[in-house]
């Protein structure tokens, strides 16, 4: 096991993810202060997202999603604002998986987890690619659903397709959660399809509603 400062967020990184944050909490402002100190690659931290927002177990803890994600620092720089003056803005980009066993703030004010590196299971080229290939058509209903002309698949790899998917599509925490649990890129891809078409449903009744409310509409006491 390894030993990782982790920034507990209301979101879900995904490897391969652009992450930008404007930081001012002042522990966390020191967290990145500590990573400052260290080589260029050893600037990493832990996002894990908060399972109940911002509720706290029995311990006094949060309640922190068991899988996270490393972000590796790309640029920081300082800026005025935030409740304590200082505000930190950093650009980060999404690593590798983990499993999260424990975590304290015993020694920083920050959390430290306890954590165990994941890897992904092996997969059939050719069901991979047939997989990727079901979820690029799936993304492109979403897309036709919800009007939007982003188109995340150029160059993505099958294996990796699944977040770059998920990051673009506007799914719940819960879902985008589910979709870095699973290990395996075949299962990952068909359920970040079986996401894209529940929402493009979803949009495409939300659409119909007005109508439907009409239709419905009480008749007149005139």
């Amino acid at each position: 096991m390894a030993r990782l400062p982790l920034f507990p967020l209301g979101t879900v990184l995904f490897p391969g993810s652009p992450l930008p944050l404007q930081v001012f909490e002042p522990r966390y402002v020191q967290l990145l202060r500590d990573l400052a100190e260290r080589q260029p690659r050893e600037r990493v931290f832990g996002v894990v997202s908060l399972q109940r927002g911002n509720e706290v177990g029995a311990d006094g803890h949060p309640v922190l999603a068991p899988t996270g994600t490393t972000a590796r620092l790309t640029s920081i720089r300082s800026a005025q604002g935030g409740p304590t003056g200082v505000v930190l803005v950093i650009e980060t980009v999404g690593s590798d998986r983990f499993r999260l066993e424990s975590f304290d703030a015993t020694d920083t004010p920050y959390y430290v987890g306890e954590v165990t590196w994941l890897e992904d299971s092996a997969a059939d080229p050719e069901e991979l690619a047939r997989a990727a290939a079901e979820a690029t058509r799936a993304y492109d209903e979403y897309v036709i659903a919800v009007g939007d002309d982003d188109d995340p698949v150029a160059g993505a790899p099958p294996a990796r397709l699944a977040y770059q998917l998920a990051t673009s599509a506007a799914l719940p925490v819960s879902d985008r959660q589910a979709v870095l649990d699973e290990a395996d890129p075949v299962r990952r891809l068909r359920l970040v399809t079986r996401l894209l078409r529940r929402e493009a449903l979803l949009v495409g009744g939300l659409r119909l509603a007005p109508t439907d409310r009409q239709n419905f509409a009480p008749p007149s006491r005139n």
